[in-house]
């Protein structure tokens, strides 16, 4: 609470001061250096590092500059996106899931399917096209990104 309410003041006038500036490494600099600020700052609170972050950005992006801020940070995105993959790809031990193959098969069946079920039934059911809710179930099927990091904190 005290990070948005502090925030919605502070973050978006500061952000609109240094776009004013017309230095595009400022503008970088300073909106990822506000992220990585919220998320500490959730840390230190014992809250997640990814809450922190979220919110950070989300107040970077109410600054009403988030075309030219999104547009700036997209590189950095990527090369944060490549490590992230990365890191998470070393942490794979190949010896357990050759030790374990049965119980992963099993599991990601039931989640993909199941989340194909769950997504195509509740679309369906809320008056959606029969073709509408099977597409949307199987766009919908993979676990994503950030299972990796709610795993890794379990």
């Amino acid at each position: 609470v005290g990070l948005v309410g502090i925030g919605l003041f502070v973050v978006p006038r500061l952000m609109r001061a240094i776009t004013k500036l017309q230095r595009p490494e400022t503008t970088l600099v300073s909106s990822v250096g506000i992220c990585f600020a919220g998320a500490l700052l959730a840390q230190t609170f014992g809250y997640s590092v990814a809450l922190g972050a979220f919110l950070a950005g989300s107040l970077v992006a109410e600054s009403g500059e988030g075309k030219e801020i999104e547009h700036l940070v997209q590189p950095v995105r990527d090369l944060f996106g490549a490590v992230f993959f990365v890191s998470v790809g070393m942490l794979i031990d190949p010896a357990l899931i050759r030790e374990h193959w049965a119980a992963i098969a099993v599991l990601t069946g039931v989640v993909v399917v199941g989340k194909i079920l769950s997504v195509s039934l509740g679309a369906f059911f809320t008056g959606n096209g029969t073709r509408t809710s099977v597409q949307a179930g199987l766009s919908l099927s993979q676990i994503g990104e950030f299972s990796f990091i709610i795993a890794g904190l379990g």
